[in-house]
């Protein structure tokens, strides 16, 4: 398992099959929904699952254009339906087995949160509400995310796993 943005996982997508074979990168925008089902529609049996989005767009509100606010709406929207529907997914019958569970990281040092918080003054506001007083990396989030997949967690569904050094917990 590899974490990538859309515009890395186009790249990446051969080394990750080198390095983790039987491990499939589908890249797709999951604000296009008939997209979405076109690129799934080939991928076979599914063991395990990381359905991992989100979005952000640097720009004053009074800037943010109809396009700007579509795509941040419709690529969001779905981690929060995906998140709330967690505990609903999580109770299928005991043969089954299927584990559901979400991971909900707040500051992630992507690209994305490292241009988004590089401001220190408004960092700083930020890593004051974080009792560990960090911003996560992507290595934290993977390895919740790992843990998740593992045997190591055959107990836990229908959970949402924070990772956000107790900022939830202020």
């Amino acid at each position: 398992m590899h974490p990538l943005s859309r515009n890395r996982a186009r790249h990446c997508r051969g080394a990750t099959r080198d390095e983790c074979p039987g491990v499939e990168t589908v890249c797709v925008d999951l604000a296009d929904w008939e997209a979405t089902e076109q690129a799934l529609g080939g991928v076979g049996p599914v063991d395990l699952l990381v359905n991992s989005a989100a979005v952000v767009f640097l720009q004053p509100f009074l800037e943010v254009t109809k396009e700007t606010y579509d795509m941040s709406f419709n690529v969001n929207l779905r981690a929060v339906i995906q998140r709330a529907s967690v505990p609903r997914a999580a109770p299928l019958p005991v043969p089954v087995q299927i584990r559901v569970n979400a991971v909900n990281p707040t500051v992630v040092m992507t690209p994305m949160g490292q241009a988004t918080w590089s401001d220190p003054q408004k960092a700083k506001a930020m890593l004051d509400r974080i009792p560990l007083g960090r911003f996560a990396e992507m290595e934290n989030v993977v390895d919740t995310i790992l843990f998740l997949l593992s045997d190591r967690s055959s107990m836990t569904t229908g959970s949402t796993v924070p990772v956000d050094g107790g900022f939830l917990a202020t």
